[in-house]
C-alpha cells in the first residue's frame, strides 16, 4: 500500500523531439526520396557521349596482285585496320516529357512534404494529450495523500 503513496515521476520525462519520432523520420526520408528523384530530371536533358572503338584483321591468303597463296596461308592475320569514334547523343523533342516527369515528381514531393507536415501535427497532437493525461494523474496524484489523511480523520471521528 505504500507504493501507492510514493510521488509521481520527475517532469520532463516526454523532452524527446516529436521529429525524432520514428514515423517522422520515416515521413522526412520520404520527402528526401522524392526531391531527389525531381533532381534527377536536371541532369536527363544533357547530352550522352560514347565511346567507340573497333579493330578489324584478316587473312585470306589472296594477293594484291590476284594470285592465291594456298595452303594455311590464309590463317594468319595479314592485313589489318582500327577505327575509333565518340558519338554525341541529343534528344531534341525529350525536354517536353522530361519537363513533364519532372513536374510530376515536385508535385510528389509537395505532397509527401504535406504528409510529413500532417505526421507532424498529429504526433504532436498525441504528445499534447499524453501530457495533459500526465498532468491529471500528478495532480491526482498530489491530492491522494490529503485525501487520505482526511478520509482516517473523517474514519477516526465516526468511531469516537
Amino acid at each position: 500500500m505504500s507504493g501507492l503513496l510514493v510521488g509521481p515521476p520527475p517532469d520532463g520525462v516526454l523532452t524527446a523531439p516529436v521529429s525524432d519520432h520514428p514515423l517522422a523520420k520515416t515521413q522526412r526520408l520520404r520527402v528526401v526520396e522524392f526531391h531527389s528523384r525531381a533532381k534527377v530530371f536536371d541532369r536527363t536533358y544533357y547530352p550522352k557521349f560514347d565511346f567507340e572503338s573497333a579493330l578489324y584483321g584478316r587473312g585470306t591468303g589472296a594477293n594484291t596482285d590476284g594470285s592465291f597463296a594456298g595452303g594455311t596461308s590464309g590463317l594468319d592475320l595479314q592485313r589489318s585496320n582500327w577505327a575509333v569514334g565518340l558519338t554525341a547523343t541529343f534528344s531534341v523533342l525529350d525536354i517536353f516529357s522530361i519537363r513533364a516527369k519532372k513536374d510530376i515528381e515536385l508535385a510528389d514531393e509537395r505532397a509527401e512534404a504535406a504528409r510529413y507536415d500532417q505526421t507532424i501535427q498529429d504526433l504532436t497532437g498525441q504528445l499534447r494529450k499524453v501530457q495533459a493525461s500526465l498532468e491529471g494523474a500528478r495532480h491526482v496524484a498530489d491530492a491522494t495523500p490529503v485525501e487520505l489523511n482526511a478520509a482516517r480523520d473523517t474514519e477516526t471521528q465516526a468511531r469516537a
